[in-house]
């Protein structure tokens, strides 16, 4: 694959989920280094270096990164997202909720799935009293805008852009 093809393709993944984010968030989404076990064809992306990122209009944060591969075509490339975080977060009752996908690793659980967490679950829960978080639900591939659509929608969070659901459309139908 043409170095400059596969970079452009790249770049204009990471734009548009710097737009995506930038519905919600003043974070930026850098370009990370490949993971060691992986294939150099594996990239990821990360808000804020890894760190937490604050949501607009909220106490809460977020947290995220993406790994993906490029996947090379006649005269251009798509992206292929292979693994995901988005952990969003509130200052003093810890994680409201975490949308994952990873490969592998000491769990084994390698399906898309959320956790509910303890911001969101009572602690005297009748099932699994205060370990909601660690149940892993299934859902099947999550997109980052659904994500991010979903901190408006139901967790308050304030758009900081009047196109926030144009924009967050298009970028769910787009990689």
């Amino acid at each position: 694959m043409s170095r400059r093809i596969r970079r452009e393709a790249i770049e204009h993944y990471r734009s548009r989920l710097q737009q995506a984010v930038s519905c919600v968030s003043v974070g930026v989404l850098s370009l990370g280094q490949p993971p060691q076990a992986q294939s150099v064809d594996v990239r990821s992306f990360q808000l804020n270096g890894g760190e937490k990122a604050p949501l607009s209009g909220s106490p809460l944060t977020i947290r995220l990164g993406q790994q993906f591969l490029v996947r090379q075509q006649v005269s251009s490339s798509s992206i292929i997202v292979t693994a995901y975080n988005y952990t969003i977060e509130h200052p003093s009752e810890g994680e409201v909720v975490s949308f994952q996908w990873h490969l592998g690793g000491e769990t084994g659980i390698d399906f898309p799935h959320v956790h509910i967490g303890p911001a969101m679950s009572r602690r005297d829960s009748a099932v699994r009293a205060g370990e909601a978080h660690k149940i892993h639900l299934p859902t099947g591939e999550v997109s980052l805008a659904d994500v991010l659509r979903l901190a408006i929608t139901e967790l308050e969070v304030e758009p900081r852009r009047d196109d926030w659901e144009a924009l967050l459309s298009h970028t769910s139908s787009e990689r």
